[in-house]
């Protein structure tokens, strides 16, 4: 099975940003994040990633990495994503029906890095896109990442996914944007991203409007 989406987070050396003000508006997000990290004595990388693989960053993942949606700074805490997929190419049921998959195909160097940022046990949302939009599952990393098979050539990545259950109530997509918790959701702002970090307030929030316990 195959798809596109994802973001990234590689580790290397440590990233020096001058002295700034946080306050101070015409300073780049990123730039401002880092005055905190110094203040709390971790300064050298922003969240984990260093500035070389900063450079690699588009501002949009940028912005999210300064305002904490990424786990690199805590890489044994339990993280959790989303992954969307076209039921008429790899449902749910043929999810379950298979006891997992390898989530293979990627073809985006964002949704390549996403996958490599995964770890075994990670939590994530399993959502269907195109014709159901709406999440239908909860699965879980059960390993993490390894070249990919199906890539004839280049550097890709996929992971092991297995399903863990399905929602009680699937949850549409116009419900996730009704919900003022849910609207800094990076599948209301980057839509086309199919592997997406999720926070766990979002995950959980999720959760529970589809009646459904993890």
């Amino acid at each position: 099975m195959g798809f596109r989406g994802a973001l990234a987070i590689p580790k290397h050396g440590p990233l020096a940003l001058p002295a700034v003000s946080e306050s101070d508006p015409s300073m780049p997000l990123v730039a401002r994040f880092q005055s905190r990290e110094a203040r709390n004595r971790r300064s050298g990388s922003l969240h984990g990633v260093s500035a070389e693989d900063m450079s690699g960053l588009d501002e949009f993942t940028l912005g999210l990495l300064a305002a904490g949606r990424f786990h690199a700074a805590m890489p044994s805490a339990k993280q959790y994503w989303l992954v969307k997929q076209e039921p008429s190419t790899y449902s749910w049921d043929d999810f379950v029906k298979d006891k997992g998959c390898e989530w293979d195909g990627v073809r985006n160097y964002q949704a390549r890095n996403n996958l490599r940022a995964m770890k075994k046990g990670d939590l994530l949302l399993y959502s269907h896109s195109v014709s159901e939009k709406q999440v239908v599952g909860i699965a879980k990393v059960a390993s993490e990442h390894y070249p990919d098979p199906t890539a004839k050539e280049g550097d890709w990545s996929c992971v092991d996914l297995k399903p863990v259950k399905a929602m009680k109530e699937p949850v549409t997509l116009d419900t996730i944007k009704a919900q003022k918790k849910l609207n800094d959701m990076v599948l209301l702002k980057n839509s086309r991203l199919s592997v997406q970090p999720i926070t766990k307030v979002e995950f959980d929030t999720i959760l529970k409007l589809g009646a459904t316990k993890a």
